[in-house]
C-alpha cells in the first residue's frame, strides 16, 4: 500500500512493477510531487488517488482498467490520455482541473460505453 507523500518534497514517484491498484487517497494534497510513473501491472486508480495533488505528468498504462471518481479532482495537469483498456470512468474523475485541455482518448472511451451498453440493451429485447 502506498504511504501518503502530504507535503514531502518529491519530485517523482516511480511505483513498482507487480503494483494493481492505487490506493485512494495515496497523491492527495502531494503539493511539491510533479510527476508519477505508474507501471503496466496497474489496473486501478482508486478514489481521489490524485485529489488536489501537484502532479503534471502522469501516464496512464495500457492495461488499466478503471478510474474510481474524483481520482484526479483538482489536478495541476494540462493533458492526459485514457488507455484503450479503459472501461469503467467514475464521477467527477477530473472535476476541477483548471489546467486540463486535453483528454486524449475520451471520444473513444465514450463511443465504447455506448456500444456495451446498447449491446446490453439489445440483448434484453432478443
Amino acid at each position: 500500500r502506498e504511504e501518503e507523500l502530504g507535503e514531502a518534497a518529491v519530485c517523482q514517484v516511480v511505483l513498482n512493477e507487480g503494483l494493481e491498484q492505487i490506493d485512494s487517497r495515496a497523491f492527495r494534497s502531494t503539493t511539491a510531487l510533479e510527476e508519477v510513473v505508474i507501471p503496466s501491472t496497474v489496473k486501478e486508480i482508486a478514489t481521489s488517488t490524485f485529489y488536489d495533488s501537484g502532479v503534471v505528468n502522469v501516464t496512464l498504462p495500457e492495461g488499466l482498467t478503471t478510474i474510481f471518481s474524483y481520482a484526479f479532482e483538482n489536478g495541476q495537469f494540462e493533458e492526459i490520455e485514457i488507455p484503450d483498456s479503459v472501461y469503467y470512468l467514475g464521477n467527477s474523475v477530473f472535476s476541477g482541473c483548471k489546467k486540463l485541455n486535453n483528454i486524449e482518448n475520451l471520444l473513444s472511451y465514450i463511443i465504447r460505453i455506448f456500444f456495451i451498453i446498447a449491446s446490453r440493451i439489445s440483448n434484453l429485447f432478443n
